[in-house]
């Protein structure tokens, strides 16, 4: 009999057999009070000492024969008691439940049907033992009878409680053990994976320290400044998928914020974004587009791109050196669209490929760098935007990975207008900006600066009011939304409720946009995600300051 069988704990199955004993000496001994007879005290206290011995017994024999004799000797019990009371006691009831109980506990074929066969031998001797009248119930009065139907009811609803709380605090105990070998996983994988870029960001500037001590090489140091972008941008989407996975399991991913946009534009930007990183393993990367679909369409920009993300990060990660990535976008049927992801490279084994869309799953080589959200990540995104996700492998050949999505063909009216940075005038725009960590507040301020604001600067929301309470007022604030003594959600309330200050336009920079609702009832104009965007942050600004 398999010894890896989890159905049936030793701890369960001892504890169990303590409350039979338990259940025994009290109901039972009970019994033989109320029925004035030594042979069912007797019975009664061998069925005790027997289950008080069980934990010896198991360790002679081993768990399942020690079950097995057990299992039998309380069928027996059972069956002592039907003949002494009579059909008056159910007893049938129990022998039943036991039935459930052996089903379920055995996972060994012959032991299963054995132990159940014996069960269901004796309930049918039993009921035919009643039938036939082979045995002559002991004569008790009434409210003996009564009694003892009442004990027997409370001693079985007491084993199936026992029985349920055993396996109900071991499956507790066994979901956050598994929880928090979940949660060591993520935050191992999680940071391994940062500090590997940031040890990318680290050598950069180094290089670059090094390359403008050797005399300024402007195409060297561009060079660097592009893998310098590549590293963030690769150590942002560790965070989006971080706070991904933590937006899927609150159940907060399922709403759709869709956005009119250029299909061929939002294509080669993310084409254009993973190239760095492909060059860097001389992987050449194509885009086919099928002409029949439209220019402008409709869908939820956001999701899109964190899915092509993904699944273009891996079809990179994954491909042999100096091969290509294709990605396919056609138009299956006039309701659908689908793109493909193809890679040449080891492959998924078949028998993995439905796994590899759970979390911390993955086909990475030790090698190879991963956390294992990706397509998990992909799989619940996909599914939100109304469509599926496909995995199509052969072993050292070709992977796609194809999704299939509703086609929402959009008016190129609606598409906002695109601005140029370098169009943007900030011009002798007064700016307050409040962030805890002085880093931030230099190099934002300094950036600001060489693109024409005047710039001052707090440390938390309490020195914002000082601030605004001594000097002119800013043409708009940027806060942070955590900050210590006063946050950024508290400082936008306060200032909102100043007459003399509630117009000035505000808007938060946060981590996660977890309280994006919040914080824009509290008032806050825009609501920025770090790290922020310049080109986003001109815009947000030039529109509301005029």
């Amino acid at each position: 009999m398999p010894r890896n069988d989890t159905r049936l704990p030793k701890e369960v199955y001892l504890k169990l057999c303590l409350h039979i004993a338990l259940f025994s000496l009290s109901g039972g001994m009970l019994a033989a009070y109320l029925m004035q007879m030594k042979s069912v005290f007797y019975v009664e206290l061998a069925i005790s000492l027997y289950f008080l011995s069980v934990p010896f017994l198991t360790k002679w024999i081993g768990l399942y024969p020690s079950f097995t004799i057990s299992y039998i000797v309380l069928c027996a019990a059972l069956i002592f008691w039907g003949i002494i009371i009579g059909p008056v006691a159910q007893i049938h009831i129990l022998l039943a439940f036991l039935v459930g109980l052996a089903w379920y506990v055995l996972q060994h074929p012959l032991a299963k049907w054995s132990v159940v066969g014996f069960d269901i031998a004796m309930l049918f001797f039993l009921e035919l033992a009643y039938y036939k009248e082979w045995f002559q119930p002991v004569a008790i009065p009434a409210d003996v009878t009564m009694y003892l139907r009442w004990i027997i009811i409370c001693v079985g609803a007491a084993l199936s409680i026992a029985i349920m709380d055993l396996y109900h605090t071991r499956w507790t105990n066994k979901r956050v053990k598994q929880a928090n070998y979940f949660k060591d996983l993520f935050i191992y994988q999680v940071t391994h994976d940062l500090r590997t870029h940031l040890n990318s960001i680290y050598y950069i500037a180094k290089l670059t320290k090094r390359s403008l001590a050797r005399g300024p090489n402007k195409k060297e140091i561009e060079a660097y400044n592009e893998l310098l972008f590549t590293a963030v941008g690769n150590a942002s989407q560790i965070t989006n998928n971080v706070l991904d996975i933590g937006a899927i399991e609150a159940g907060k991913m399922q709403t759709l914020q869709e956005v009119t946009l250029i299909l061929t534009d939002f294509l080669d930007n993310l084409i254009r974004s993973q190239q760095v990183t492909a060059q860097t393993r001389g992987i050449r990367m194509l885009l086919a587009r099928d002409p029949q679909l439209p220019r402008v369409i409709v869908t939820d920009s956001f999701k899109l791109q964190q899915i092509l993300i993904n699944l273009l990060n891996n079809a990179i990660k994954y491909a042999y050196k100096h091969s290509t990535v294709m990605v396919d976008v056609n138009r299956s049927i006039p309701q659908n669209w689908t793109i493909s992801v193809t890679n040449s490279g080891a492959g998924i084994p078949a028998d993995k490929q439905e796994a590899i869309f759970d979390s911390f799953v993955t086909n990475k080589p030790a090698i190879t760098e991963g956390t294992g959200l990706g397509l998990y990540i992909v799989a619940k995104m996909v599914r939100v935007l109304g469509g599926t996700v496909q995995v199509k492998s052969n072993p050292n050949a070709e992977t796609t990975f194809t999704i299939n999505l509703p086609l929402k063909e959009g008016d190129p009216q609606d598409i906002p207008p695109q601005i140029d940075d370098l169009q943007i005038d900030l011009g002798n725009i007064r700016v307050l900006i409040a962030d805890d960590n002085e880093m931030n507040n230099m190099l934002f301020s300094k950036y600001l600066e060489m693109s024409g604001c005047i710039v001052n600067s707090a440390s938390n929301g309490r020195e914002v009011l000082d601030i605004l309470a001594h000097e002119t007022p800013p043409d708009i604030i940027l806060l942070d939304h955590q900050m210590p003594e006063m946050d950024g959600e508290e400082t936008l309330l306060r200032l909102k409720k100043s007459q003399q200050l509630k117009n000035i336009p505000v808007i938060i920079c946060t981590g996660s946009m977890e309280h994006e609702k919040s914080l824009r009832r509290a008032g806050a104009e825009a609501v920025l995600i770090k790290p922020v965007q310049q080109q986003e942050l001109f815009k947000v600004i030039r529109q509301y300051v005029q």
